[in-house]
């Protein structure tokens, strides 16, 4: 995670092949480690998990599942929670639940601090996008403190953004902030380079929240260029449809680039196939139109963002969805 993903994935896919066609479960096992994080960054979801459910099978099938580790967690949690989290990026909110609730078992069975902890960030991957407030809020306190208590630190920054989502969710932009800078410090001093565009683009979600659009913009465009500079195609993808929403809200009249931005990002969301990030971007284009005093096309935007949801059965609660419909009843 701290080198070039096309290399890294390229070197690892070759190690991965080899081990396979020799059925060396342990050698394939840890080489599905590297891939799976360089191919979940660079948006190739559908891999990561088909790559997760063929190691997490031959763990089981060899009952490896306590053996292999890789560092301070085991290659079993961490398939766990990469499977999880690209199910839960395509959309796939329940079986993602299912992938991570092995995992979960699996880290309390064997007292697996570190994978508790790791376990529960992934599942803050899954409840943010469903737009569980709730969910996003427990998980992410869960691995703050599970991390916390193993003294391990390079994923302590990026949970500590999790909560301030989390609290983004719950309409506290001040708590928020605090918690995404204390992580975006914790990642600067201990963490992985790669995520740096992640917690500017959680800073510009809540500087729309907390009404100050130039902010958000500045912080989008940071984020947008931390993601180009590091080949993750996903914090790409979002810090478009964040810039795009940014620009809509600072000057409306300016709706034509702010709204090319969004749809870069959607387009970008569709190869990836993550429905989650199209959402977010039909949602945000909508929000756009609306502060254009584009009427028509703003409730065709966010009808395709309410479409997506249900399709995806989010919880009812959904923050996103609940966000989107109240936009609808103002838009009439």
């Amino acid at each position: 995670m701290r080198g070039d993903i096309s290399l890294g994935v390229e070197y690892s896919w070759k190690c991965f092949d080899a081990a396979e066609k020799a059925g060396d479960v342990r050698s394939m096992s840890l080489a599905a480690f590297d891939i799976c994080s360089s191919l979940f960054f660079s948006g190739d979801f559908l891999e990561v998990v088909m790559i997760g459910r063929k190691v997490i099978e031959a763990l089981e099938e060899k009952h490896l599942e306590k053996e292999l580790k890789v560092g301070p967690w085991t290659v079993y949690s961490d398939q766990c929670a990469w499977c999880g989290e690209a199910l839960g990026m395509m959309g796939e909110f329940e079986e993602a639940k299912t992938v991570l609730k092995k995992g979960i078992e699996h880290a309390l069975g064997i007292g697996e601090v570190f994978g508790i902890g790791y376990i529960g960030q992934a599942h803050c991957v899954v409840s943010f996008p469903e737009g569980d407030a709730d969910g996003l809020a427990y998980h992410a306190s869960r691995s703050i403190e599970r991390f916390e208590e193993t003294g391990v630190k390079f994923l302590l920054g990026i949970s500590m953004a999790w909560s301030g989502l989390g609290y983004l969710l719950l309409g506290d932009y001040e708590t928020a902030r605090e918690d995404i800078e204390k992580g975006s410090e914790s990642n600067r001093e201990f963490g992985l380079p790669i995520m740096l565009s992640f917690f500017s683009w959680a800073l510009s979600l809540v500087d729309l929240g907390a009404g100050a659009p130039g902010k958000a913009k500045a912080h989008a465009e940071e984020a947008l260029r931390l993601a180009r500079v590091h080949g993750a195609v996903l914090y790409e993808a979002l810090a478009l449809v964040a810039l795009g929403r940014a620009e809509g809200e600072e000057s409306p009249s300016r709706l034509r680039e702010a709204s090319e931005h969004i749809r870069c990002g959607i387009s970008m969301a569709e190869e990836m196939l993550s429905k989650p990030i199209s959402q977010l971007g039909y949602i945000f284009l909508g929000e756009v139109f609306e502060l254009a005093g584009r009427r028509e096309e703003a409730v065709e935007e966010l009808r395709k963002a309410e479409a997506m949801m249900e399709e995806l059965r989010v919880i009812p609660d959904s923050y996103w969805l609940t966000r989107t419909r109240e936009a609808l009843a103002r838009l009439g």
